[in-house]
């Protein structure tokens, strides 16, 4: 610890101190005895022995070699030109244009995948029967319906009389199709073929009746009405 530090240590425990003490001088005798029987009267002592950390902690964490950090002055300084000319064996002159191509061919991928994102988006909602629903799915499937305050899909697809499971679709189509990843409030793919398929399988249309079982939910009916 710094013998500049020490003393600016010093004079804001002195201040605080002072502080403390007029702050006292303001309490009534009530006060003070309840300060008194709760430990807590006198004003703290600050030390350096101690980091915030545990009580049995000698020194400041910080000070120890666990916060030690040993930079790479060679990663720091090289630059990428430098870096890939040593990784490869090539000359800075061959490593540059490497870089300057690579940047480039970058670039480019990037103004093509903008561009043919752009091109499912307005196709997609051109297509659309409802734009509605299809611009709705689309900020759902790209976790935009927040920022656009839209709420949940429940009350989103409430708010413009459709289910949300046509809203849900929707979204769903939206991110396969931009390959988006599943929200944290979506199911995955392999759980929505799941829930179709217990939900194709447990239909009225496929349950098997016997004669005797609907006999008897009929006079269960007729009872109730």
């Amino acid at each position: 610890m710094s013998a500049d530090y020490s003393q600016h240590a010093s004079r804001q425990q002195a201040a605080a101190k002072a502080a403390h003490a007029k702050w006292l001088c303001e309490l009534s005798p009530e006060q003070r005895k309840t300060l008194t029987h709760l430990g807590v009267f006198d004003a703290p002592d600050d030390s350096h022995e101690v980091g915030g950390h545990s009580p049995m902690q000698l020194a400041d964490i910080a000070d120890s070699p666990i916060a030690r950090v040993d930079p790479d002055i060679a990663l720091a300084l090289d630059t990428e030109t430098e870096i890939l000319a040593d990784m490869f064996g090539v000359s800075l002159a061959l490593a540059a244009r490497i870089l300057a191509w690579h940047a480039a061919d970058v670039t480019h991928a990037m103004l093509t995948r903008e561009a043919d994102l752009l091109a499912v988006v307005v196709g997609g909602l051109l297509a659309s029967k409802n734009v509605r629903i299809a611009s709705a799915g689309l900020a759902f499937a790209s976790s935009m319906a927040a920022a656009n305050g839209l709420g949940s899909q429940a009350e989103y697809a409430r708010s413009i009389g459709v289910s949300r499971t046509i809203l849900s679709k929707s979204a769903k189509a939206w991110q396969r199709q931009l390959k988006l990843h599943t929200s944290p409030f979506q199911k995955s793919e392999a759980a929505c073929a799941t829930y179709s398929q217990v939900a194709k399988d447990r239909h009225w249309r496929n349950q098997k009746v016997t004669a005797t079982a609907l006999a008897g939910r009929l006079r269960t009916l007729r009872k109730h009405t």
